[in-house]
């Protein structure tokens, strides 16, 4: 396994993230206080496509040393992409009792980690995008939310 620090024009605040997490129909967007280069306020925003599993929990950012990966370089305030994922091969391998498993549709998946003040968020997924939005986190919640008018969900500003 390799781990990989992924460098983002973008910083979670370390002191609040406080992510939010929309989970819809395999595809997983991720929201949480940011600031960018410039020092300015705003929105992280990950977008996950394709996801096979997504973990949130601990350790905080107090007890980051007793995460299983800190002996690969895992560090609180962080983003990471692991290769050679072994959640990824205990999937695959859980998988084969599957009549149509089929080993090369795992090919293109990433295992993702961020690291918050209060948890590790794990997302393993075949796509992800990231972006920063000099906007309020329920801003760009609402926004977000709007383009699934199906599911309504609306935080105050």
């Amino acid at each position: 396994m390799k781990l990989i620090e992924q460098h983002l024009d973008f910083t979670q605040e370390a002191g609040a993230a406080e992510p939010i997490i929309l989970y819809l129909n395999h595809n997983v967007i991720l929201l949480f206080h940011a600031e960018n280069a410039q020092g300015d306020p705003g929105t992280g925003i990950f977008r996950f496509s394709n996801v096979l599993e997504l973990k949130i929990g601990p350790p905080n950012d107090e007890a980051i040393i007793g995460h299983r990966y800190y002996p690969l370089g895992l560090r609180a305030y962080a983003y990471y992409m692991l290769e050679d994922s072994d959640r990824l091969k205990e999937i695959k391998a859980a998988n084969r009792v599957h009549p149509y498993h089929d080993e090369a549709r795992y090919r293109d998946y990433m295992h993702h980690i961020l690291t918050c003040k209060d948890e590790v968020i794990e997302c393993i997924a075949r796509k992800v995008e990231y972006d920063f939005e000099a906007s309020s986190q329920n801003k760009v919640f609402n926004r977000i939310t709007a383009e699934y008018p199906d599911k309504p969900v609306n935080f105050a500003d």
